[in-house]
């Protein structure tokens, strides 16, 4: 139902260029104007007499690129150093940061605007290496190799040294920013500048994939557990199965129903701490009853025990949601969320996971692709994603860890760091209600003492996320998962039931997987009838029979 993106991190901005010389290779960030469409190859040049290149002499050469190679200075916007360069006849501009630039013709810095000291302190000997930023005598864990004057006698702090997009300029000439320290690392000569290429495939969503499928697969397993135990066991293994809620037709449609006007309401109202507390509520819950209580059985009292560890848990991620590691915790929490719910919600037939997915189908298309005409945007992109920091995105690039800068996304999410930046998210909902279906498939299994639709609703599963994520590398922005898995899981049901010539069967429901009259009224087999012979030969066998068949299946 969530669907299924790649979200970035808040960050200002990202050095999604690189420009690569004989010996070198340091990242940089494209200007808003002039746009980077292929690798291009120019000989670098420094701008004859002031560095920042405000007033370029014409390039040197007509037979060869050239790219200006300029320093930041307040003496000129970006967009008149462009507009300069482009007349001079430079094919590409790049910036890098100064000194100069960072105190804009101010005569002190500002604390946690320009410098940190928690990044590297010091004293300088004297005033005399103010505007080279005192390489020597700065800090060696200052990332940037400049510092300061922290306005504190000879006192200096570590410079910020952060990538910017230079914007304003209406001319087309390829421009990029690199930073200070990346500036040492290049020197005139010939250069290549292209944009970074994203892998198509990366480990992120490969993991994020095998997580969904491993999930989905493992909790509808275990939901067929109790039928499994029936098969193999002379004792009645029903009541243990007391909890499991069967879906009607009717409950189908409320489901959704009430699904939409959840996420209305959640477009609509800022719902963000009471999703958080529910979550960690219920996670709590989900994983004492999955994880905590097996693991303590040996112990006095293990179900109390598990409840406090499962509480104790919940609030650690609570404390420490916005932490590197807590995407742990929460996707700990989803996956035995998604076991529990599979657990207790049951389907009864094919029409009604029909009846559910088809919809689910159209909801999840509808809020993704449709909402924006109706509501003025994407009403789950937004639900999924939240609101934003609080804090501009510069300062949230110097303190990604301050809690103004975190967004408010909502937890309900399995989630796998990428590389550089950001995760790799799938649903729950993604994962449950496809997993009906599997789970059906199980229950329907295990009761026919037969490994057949289980196994194909799993590798449709697999197929339709993969097929989810290959649309997401292709179209660059997030699908609807449900497009692609309710067709890949539930039309290949339906394929394999008119192979096997039991679709009626299922559609009606099977009768060992509908709710039993008694505890002692045995249900009928799961099998499909096969000739009607051999419905004459149950209905004329010897109470004998009629035991054995008790022994057979129970739910």
């Amino acid at each position: 139902m969530w669907w299924w993106l790649v979200l970035g991190l808040v960050s200002g901005v990202a050095p999604s260029a690189e420009l690569r010389s004989a010996h070198e290779r340091v990242y940089a960030a494209p200007a808003a104007f002039g746009r980077i469409e292929e690798t291009m190859k120019f000989t670098l040049r420094r701008p004859v007499g002031l560095a920042d290149g405000c007033e370029p002499q014409a390039s040197s050469s007509s037979s060869k690129k050239e790219g200006l190679f300029a320093a930041r200075s307040p003496n000129c916007s970006f967009s008149d150093r462009a507009v300069a360069a482009k007349a001079a006849g430079f094919a590409a501009l790049v910036v890098y940061n100064t000194i100069e630039g960072i105190y804009q013709n101010r005569s002190r810095a500002k604390a946690g605007e320009d410098f940190e000291c928690e990044n590297g302190k010091a004293t300088a000997s004297s005033l005399k290496g103010k505007w080279e930023g005192f390489p020597s005598e700065c800090p060696s864990e200052c990332e940037s190799g400049r510092c300061l004057l922290t306005g504190n006698g000879l006192e200096i702090c570590c410079a910020w040294d952060l990538y910017t997009t230079m914007g304003g300029a209406k001319v087309d000439l390829p421009s990029v920013f690199v930073t200070m320290r990346d500036a040492d690392k290049l020197s005139e000569g010939k250069v290549e500048l292209s944009l970074i290429q994203e892998p198509f495939f990366t480990w992120s969503s490969v993991l994020i994939w095998v997580l969904g499928v491993a999930t989905c697969a493992a909790s509808a397993s275990r939901s067929a557990r109790f039928i499994a135990k029936s098969r193999t066991s002379r004792f009645d293994f029903a009541g243990e199965d007391d909890e499991s809620f069967e879906l009607s037709t009717a409950h189908a449609f409320g489901f959704v129903c009430v699904a939409s006007a959840a996420l209305l309401l959640l477009f609509y109202v800022d719902a963000y701490a009471v999703v958080v507390v529910a979550f960690a509520l219920s996670g709590a819950s989900s994983t004492a009853r999955v994880v905590w209580r097996p693991l303590l059985s040996g112990i006095p009292k293990p179900d109390l025990a598990a409840g406090l560890v499962g509480c104790a848990v919940a609030v650690w991620w609570l404390v420490a949601r916005h932490a590197a590691y807590a995407w742990i915790l929460q996707d700990l929490f989803g996956v035995c969320l998604c076991v529990v719910f599979l657990d207790v919600i049951k389907l009864r037939s094919l029409e009604v996971a029909t009846v559910l997915l088809s919809m689910a189908f159209c909801y999840d298309v509808f809020f993704v692709f449709f909402s924006p005409y109706v509501f003025g945007q994407s009403v789950m992109v937004k639900v999924a994603t939240g609101t934003g920091p609080k804090k501009d995105a510069d300062y949230c690039e110097k303190y990604p860890d301050d809690s103004d800068c975190q967004s408010t996304q909502l937890p309900m999410l399995l989630l796998i760091p990428r590389d550089q930046s950001g995760y790799s998210m799938l649903g729950l909902g993604d994962v449950v209600l496809p997993g009906l279906l599997v789970s059906f498939c199980a229950r329907y299994d295990a009761a026919a003492n037969r490994s057949r639709y289980f196994p194909a609703c799993v590798f449709g599963y697999a197929i339709g996320l993969a097929c989810a994520n290959l649309a997401v590398a292709v179209f660059k922005v997030g699908q609807p998962a449900l497009l692609y898995l309710v067709p890949c899981t539930l039309g290949l049901v339906y394929i394999l039931a008119k192979l096997d010539h039991t679709f009626d069967h299922l559609w009606k429901g099977p009768p060992d997987l509908l709710p039993l009259p008694s505890s002692s009224s045995p249900p009928p087999s799961s099998s499909p009838p096969e000739e009607e012979g051999d419905l004459e030969q149950q209905e004329e066998a010897p109470a004998a029979t009629e035991k054995h068949a008790l022994l057979k299946i129970s739910i």
